[in-house]
């Protein structure tokens, strides 16, 4: 039920992302209309700055956070290895989430102007807390009944559960429109944002694939580790598109 519900999520997010927001304004009549520009070299390393916030943003929810809960969901036949994955892949996201915080901090781009720096910020708190929950699941799941049974989590285990499924359900969304309006407020172009929708596709196609699959008695779970190889090359292709396109923008007048 709720990798359903993250999934519909997940179009949902997809449909709002139809049509480029016509409010958001691009970094140079930002920087123009304030009459911002200074010396050189304070102008290439704010653009270096958002450079490096926006390529650590794209790794951490397009490549790492969502093939991690990808893990969570589908791959539990795996054993322990699972949750390995899963913890650690969230553990490099949230230190990407944060060296991007950094490093817009650092170009002297400290303004939450506009939607995305509001939600930008919202993003990182929630990613702090979701952190947080993680290391604390055994704290808030209390003392399992029985030991010696390896499915016994502990009497409150099903409250940590939804704790960290819906705020990962929230961070994620959040996640994926904030890069949206980072894209677009630095004018990307056609093919960044054209990596951004067949990624939302493929990945929201593939999750409902997986999910019919893994509902299904007796499937295969090579299956699965197919699903999620397709939806870690999609995710992967999707970010080194918008990387390199980030990388070499030139609308970032400063």
């Amino acid at each position: 039920m709720k990798s359903t519900i993250a999934t519909l999520l997940l179009l949902l997010a997809a449909c709002g992302l139809a049509a480029p927001p016509t409010w958001a304004t691009p970094l140079a009549g930002a920087a123009a209309e304030n009459g911002e520009g200074g010396e050189g070299g304070e102008e290439e390393g704010s653009v270096n700055a958002v450079i490096a916030h926006g390529i650590c943003m794209v790794l951490a929810w397009i490549l790492f956070s969502p093939s991690a809960i990808f893990i969570a969901h589908f791959l539990k036949f795996l054993g322990q290895k699972w949750f390995l994955l899963h913890k650690y892949m969230q553990i490099i996201a949230t230190l990407l989430t944060v060296a991007g915080f950094i490093a817009i901090l650092s170009g002297g781009e400290a303004e939450a102007e506009g939607a995305h720096g509001s939600l930008g910020i919202f993003l990182l708190v929630c990613t702090l807390i979701q952190a947080l929950l993680g290391f604390a699941r055994n704290l808030i799941s209390g003392e399992p009944t029985d030991p010696n049974d390896p499915k016994d989590h502990g009497p409150r285990r099903w409250m940590f559960n939804y704790m960290h499924w819906l705020l990962g359900a929230l961070t994620t969304v959040i996640a994926i429109v904030t890069i949206y309006l980072g894209l677009d407020l630095v004018e990307i172009g056609t093919p960044g944002f054209t990596a951004l929708y067949v990624w939302l596709g493929v990945e929201a196609f593939v999750v409902l694939v997986s999910l019919v699959i893994n509902h299904r008695e007796g499937h295969s779970n090579n299956v699965l580790l197919a699903a999620c190889g397709v939806f870690a090359a999609a995710a992967l292709a999707c970010t080194i598109v918008i990387a390199v396109k980030i990388g070499t923008v030139s609308n970032i007048d400063l």
